[in-house]
């Protein structure tokens, strides 16, 4: 912490964690022999049962300025103006999980930069605080589809050698081979072939995954008003919005390097049959089962989370009734008050639309909203002071006074049907409280 002429605060604080997960060797090192030849195809699997050590450095400082005393001494009102600006850093132990290449996904990490000010004028009783931020979370676990698919293309590819329709087109063991994808995923889906019988079997790594990464943005602007010490007004204004973004990463690279020109375009995957009782090819197989679903999943980049309320205001007030009021004294000393709480409307769910491949896929450009919310939230609360510095209090809160019980969507289907919960409604809560 520096202090400088009594205007400049800076703080920091520096962090080294290291978690210890199973896994294999991390890229680049002695333990990972495939280093950067992820593409190598004479690559050889390193040992599986080692230990990986998640070493990993976070920093994070703030510095704020306050107004300086001779300009303070000029401002109207008793006023006072600080800045701030503050970058945090942080990560999740998350071991274990690994690519489609079998490479060591990095720990979930994150970052946030936050900027802002805080206002205070007529001697205190107006302050405000306006706050900006940006959180950045990188390598959140993501998967819907086209991980996993590569074990039955890899097992079918064995087993189908002896189809009638591969031996009448003079498909060989040789065909097969030239075929294979990189090693990794051999390895992460441990995929043996027994070239003799022709039979494979498998034993996929279940902690294999995609990735995804977020960025939100938003605001929240808290201001209080004390216009006497026994009357208190806040109201909040938030706003937030996440973006998707870098889905699939590595696995969009695999496609386009390896599966689209391989398992799709080649003459051998639009011939090679890989069902006993159709003519289901490789080329449609991966199509279906690894293309599409990574292109579903990369569609998702730039778009704002739906499921996230946008915009939120709460404002709140209490009055705090002193011993010279026109409270009777066996009401003790009285204090009431209340709250309204306004929340924007909700993503619930997507249309469809019809994708260039002529099926029906969830269109983000076309979100199902579920209705905005607003609650009124009122309380009382009577103190009596006792002998020997004790006090008992007894608290009626009453939530959603206008009882606001209605179903409230929380899913929708494609067809624009919905899926509904039931809101609680009007609640009376009443709580003592004896201090001694």
């Amino acid at each position: 912490m520096v202090y400088l002429d009594d205007t400049l605060v800076l703080l920091g604080s520096w962090r080294n964690d290291v978690s210890e997960t199973a896994g294999v060797g991390a890229p680049g090192s002695a333990l990972h022999p495939r280093a950067d030849a992820t593409y190598d195809p004479a690559f050889v699997a390193g040992p599986q049962d080692l230990q990986e050590n998640a070493n990993v450095d976070t920093t994070s400082w703030s510095a704020m300025l306050h107004t300086p005393q001779f300009i303070k001494d000029s401002m109207p009102w008793g006023s006072e103006l600080s800045f701030y600006y503050s970058e945090s850093e942080n990560f999740q132990a998350t071991g274990g999980n690994v690519t489609i290449l079998n490479d060591p996904i990095p720990p979930i990490s994150g970052s946030t930069t936050e900027k802002g000010f805080i206002i205070s004028t007529l001697n205190g009783k107006l302050v405000g605080r306006f706050n900006w931020y940006e959180t950045g979370i990188l390598n959140k676990r993501f998967d819907v589809g086209g991980v996993s698919s590569n074990e039955g293309i890899l097992l079918n590819l064995v087993r189908q050698l002896d189809n009638p329709q591969n031996v009448a087109q003079g498909f060989t063991r040789a065909d097969v081979e030239a075929v294979l994808p990189p090693q990794g995923v051999i390895d992460v889906n441990q995929w043996v072939p027994y070239w003799d019988i022709p039979d494979a079997e498998t034993n996929r790594n279940s902690a294999d995954s995609g990735t995804q990464d977020f960025v939100s943005t938003g605001f929240e602007w808290e201001i209080t008003y004390n216009p006497s010490a026994n009357w208190t007004h806040m109201l909040t204004v938030g706003n937030q919005e996440t973006i998707t973004s870098n889905t699939y990463p590595v696995l969009q690279q695999y496609v386009e390097d390896f599966v689209i020109p391989t398992w799709v375009n080649s003459n051998f995957a639009q011939n090679y049959v890989m069902n006993d009782t159709s003519s289901l090819t490789l080329a449609e197989m991966a199509t279906d089962n690894i293309v599409l679903p990574v292109a579903k999943g990369i569609t998702q980049d730039g778009n704002p989370q739906i499921e996230q309320r946008k915009y939120r205001v709460t404002y709140n007030t209490s009055y705090a009734f002193g011993n010279d009021s026109f409270m009777p004294d066996w009401l003790g000393q009285v204090t009431v008050g209340g709250g309204i709480r306004w929340q924007d409307k909700v993503g619930v769910g997507f249309g469809v639309s019809m994708n260039e491949d002529g099926d029906y896929v969830q269109d983000v450009d076309k979100p199902i909203y579920g209705g905005e919310m607003f609650n009124l939230d009122l309380f009382w609360r009577s103190t009596w002071f006792l002998q020997n510095e004790q006090s008992i209090s007894v608290q009626l809160n009453i939530t959603d006074v206008t009882a606001q019980g209605d179903l409230v969507p929380i899913y929708a289907n494609p067809d624009g049907s919905k899926t509904y919960r039931m809101m609680e409604g009007r609640m009376f809560k009443l709580m003592g409280t004896w201090e001694f």
